[in-house]
């Protein structure tokens, strides 16, 4: 009787797109037998007959104590990733990428109804509802929710290796080949085999002598993919010309730096829009935070607390529940190279932003100088835009796209 040898799954791509595929094709059995068909019609397995690897380019930076950070959400925090939003459409994937993780999401992050716009005098433009989980209009009956990027991807790297998926950090595609069967060397493993060998694909990486061999990869490496490349060779990012900064602003302050008239409902996220620019703001998560000053950092001890104001007047004290400020701003900078942009400074990121958004009603400039302040961590990113791909597979079929980041 024949042994099926195990079906080798390769993702290329360690971000939230990685990371979530790698958690369904371990916890999702129809998706592997999917795959498994896909590889051979007449093949049928379950999820202990299928290995996924995650091969991210990142190199794991130095902690404090002199050590490799060993997890993604340790890497991405280290570089002040900033936050985002799951909409009901995007927690409806993560139920189905793994059963219950949109709960845990929801506890690590805000939950969201809806979203104020005013322009730069504070003027009302207009008012988005999200309808609540139980309206009939809600076709997913699941909240909005906003959170940390970071932790996100901590949330599913956790996931990753609950499943046993394999991260594999600083490894940069060199390049990708299919490999005919005849080309396939085949292993000596004692087992009798009588079917015809398999065309594999052969990922080339920039720290490793050999190539590795997969049944199936996948592309989720983000704007810049390397394995778009090999299925869409013509889709190339475009810069649009925009530039992204943002933040967080974690713990209570004396006196608030986000008062209840600038953000009165702290369920909706607030989007300012002025001649040049736009700024937003919100809550971020709820969380106990530690301090003993307010330039002292705050440690994230629980997450999904009582929700408490963040906006009141009374002293700080040791310890109580806090909700973090996420803050983002875009900034039209048509002329700047990536170069230039990553070697801006956080003081250089925030001087700018104070100017185009000087005279602005609300927080703006308050947030931004408490940021300068205190120090906190600024997010610079240039904004892209990516086409539709002509293909979303290559390799006959064995190297596709998980998503492309439009």
């Amino acid at each position: 009787m024949d042994t099926p040898s195990p079906i080798r799954v390769v993702i290329i791509g360690g971000g939230i797109a990685g990371l979530a595929t790698a958690v369904a094709l371990r916890s999702q059995i129809d998706l592997v037998n999917d795959i498994a068909r896909l590889i051979d019609k007449d093949r049928a397995v379950d999820t202990h007959n299928v290995t996924v690897e995650v091969y991210e380019q990142w190199k794991a930076e130095p902690k404090s104590s002199g050590g490799d950070c060993d997890d993604l959400g340790q890497l991405v925090r280290s570089s002040s990733a900033g936050g985002l939003q799951l909409g009901p459409n995007g927690m409806r994937a993560l139920q189905l990428v793994r059963d219950g993780l949109d709960e845990k999401w929801i506890r690590r992050g805000h939950p969201c109804n809806g979203m104020r716009f005013r322009n730069e005098t504070g003027a009302e433009l207009c008012v988005l509802e999200q309808q609540h989980v139980d309206h009939e209009s809600n076709r997913y009956k699941l909240p909005a929710v906003t959170g940390r990027r970071a932790s996100l991807l901590s949330l599913l790297e956790e996931e990753c290796r609950d499943l046993g998926v394999c991260i594999h950090y600083g490894a940069k595609v060199e390049s990708i080949l299919l490999v005919r069967p005849d080309q396939v060397e085949q292993p000596d493993d004692g087992r009798r085999k009588t079917k015809k060998p398999q065309s594999k694909v052969s990922v080339s990486f920039a720290n490793c002598e050999q190539p590795i061999l997969a049944d199936l990869v996948i592309g989720a490496d983000g704007v810049h993919s390397r394995a778009r490349a090999y299925v869409s060779p013509e889709t190339v990012p475009e810069y649009t010309g925009i530039v992204g900064f943002g933040g967080f602003m974690d713990g209570a302050c004396c006196p608030p730096i986000v008062t209840e008239s600038d953000l009165p409902d702290r369920s909706k996220l607030e989007m300012q829009f002025g001649p040049i620019g736009f700024f937003g703001f919100g809550v971020g998560h709820t969380h106990k935070i530690s301090f003993s000053t307010r330039k002292s950092s705050s440690s994230l001890t629980s997450s999904a607390s009582s929700p408490s104001s963040a906006f009141g007047t009374s002293p700080c004290s040791e310890s109580e529940i806090g909700q973090s400020i996420m803050w983002w701003s875009t900034v039209p900078m048509e002329g700047i190279a990536a170069p230039d942009l990553k070697s801006m400074s956080d003081v250089e990121a925030i001087q700018l932003l104070r100017e185009t958004h000087r005279g602005w009603a609300g927080p703006s400039g308050r947030i931004l100088c408490a940021a300068k302040e205190r120090g906190d961590p600024i997010v610079k990113t240039m904004i892209h835009d990516v086409r539709n791909l002509s293909s979303w597979h290559g390799c006959d079929g064995r190297l596709g796209m998980s998503c492309s980041a439009l």
